[in-house]
C-alpha cells in the first residue's frame, strides 16, 4: 500500500469532493446538533439514522471477511459504517478524540486495501466549533487524500 501525498488534479479532487459532499453534510448535521461531547458510539448511531433518513443504503458495523490467496477469511474487520453506492462505497469511521491521528488513518486504510472500497471518511466529532473530517481515495492500492 502507498500513501500518496501528491496533490491529486484538480478535476479529479472535486469529483471526489461532490462525491462525498451530502455524506459529510451529514456528519456535520450531526455534531452540530449534538456537540463535542458524547461518545463515539453516540455519534455513529445518529449518522446512521440521518444517513437513512436521507436515502442512503448504509449498514453499520459492517463485517467483511478479506480475501487472502482466493479465499475469503474466517477473521473479519468491522468498520463503524459502510454507505453502499453505484459510483463506490464509503467507508465511515466515526471517532469522539482531541485529533485524528496516525492510529486512525491506519486503521481506516487498512480496511479500504481489505475491502477495496474507493472512499473512506475518518469522522472526529471531539472537535470544536466543527467535526474533523478526513476523506480519501483508494485506486491502484495508492490512497490519495482529497
Amino acid at each position: 500500500m502507498l500513501l500518496s501525498r501528491q496533490i491529486l488534479p484538480e478535476d479529479l479532487r472535486q469529483e471526489y469532493k461532490e462525491s462525498c459532499y451530502d455524506i459529510i453534510g451529514c456528519i456535520h448535521y450531526v455534531h452540530k446538533t449534538l456537540g463535542p461531547a458524547m461518545v463515539e458510539y453516540v455519534y455513529q448511531e445518529a449518522l446512521y439514522k440521518t444517513l437513512l433518513k436521507k436515502g442512503y443504503n448504509v449498514i453499520k458495523e459492517y463485517n467483511h471477511h478479506p480475501i487472502f490467496d482466493g479465499q475469503p477469511l474466517k477473521s473479519s474487520i468491522q468498520m463503524d459504517m459502510v454507505v453502499f453506492r453505484p459510483e463506490g462505497n464509503v467507508i465511515i469511521e466515526c471517532k469522539s478524540i482531541a485529533d485524528i491521528g496516525d492510529r486512525e488513518q491506519m486503521q481506516t486504510f487498512g480496511y479500504m486495501c481489505g475491502t477495496q472500497f474507493p472512499y473512506a471518511i475518518i469522522a472526529n466529532f471531539g472537535t470544536y466549533p466543527k467535526a474533523q473530517v478526513e476523506r480519501y481515495h483508494f485506486e491502484n492500492n495508492s490512497i490519495n487524500a482529497f
